[in-house]
């Protein structure tokens, strides 16, 4: 059952509305700040969502069990009508169920960029950016326009016990509205900030902190 259709577009960092679409994915801001005088900024964000259900008074009113790629690059959705819901959610990353049913095309696709291998699998997030330092206490990895920086890369997936990380995402509206009109925010939590100043800086492969990740990427987003 598809009931809405539009399209994505990125802009100064952001995921910006195109006509109708079901979900708009937006960062809040390019950057945050820490409460240490520290601000992280995000060059690169993608993801991997599927399986969005839209409900109106406990009703299913609208249903995609594809995956989407939600990426920088203009992103064209399914045909249809509006519809009134007031909560909506989604797989955020692929299932076991996915992986072993092999490749498929569309947002699954490998040449996409979010694919490992068979033994790995996809890849649900790529979040990449760095953490500037105000205080200058010298633990960056360089220096840009006199403040310290460190780069931060993470690619994260899983879907073999016990490294599986997909996320089931839920979200009540503060109102009933069009899916069309819904907005899905990305914000950096203190929780995630502090598991990046405690991390390496990087995740390339499943793994327990890509576990712990994706469970506090969960929590960043919002929608409204």
């Amino acid at each position: 059952m598809h009931l809405c259709n539009g399209s994505i577009d990125f802009n100064c960092n952001f995921l910006t509305m195109n006509n109708r679409i079901v979900i708009l994915i937006m960062a809040l801001s390019s950057s945050a700040m820490t409460n240490r005088g520290q601000s992280l900024e995000t060059k690169k964000l993608e993801f991997l969502i599927g399986k969005i259900q839209a409900f109106h008074q406990g009703k299913l009113v609208y249903q995609d069990s594809s995956y989407q790629h939600i990426q920088s690059l203009p992103f064209n959705l399914h045909q249809g009508i509006d519809c009134i819901t007031d909560s909506i959610q989604f797989q955020l990353g692929v299932d076991s169920l996915q992986h072993e049913q092999g490749i498929i095309h569309n947002g699954l696709t490998p040449t996409n960029g979010m694919y490992w291998a068979w033994q790995s699998g996809y890849i649900f997030v790529k979040w990449e950016g760095v953490i500037k330092n105000g205080n200058g206490n010298g633990n960056g990895n360089g220096i840009e326009n006199g403040i310290e920086f460190s780069p931060f890369t993470f690619h994260l997936g899983g879907f073999q016990y016990p490294f599986r990380c997909d996320q089931q995402c839920a979200f009540r509206l503060e109102k009933p509205k069009k899916i069309s009109e819904i907005a899905l925010y990305f914000e950096p939590t203190k929780e995630i900030f502090q598991f990046i100043q405690k991390s390496d800086l990087e995740i390339m492969s499943p793994q327990p902190a890509a576990v712990q990740m994706m469970q506090l990427f969960k929590s960043c987003l919002h929608a409204q």
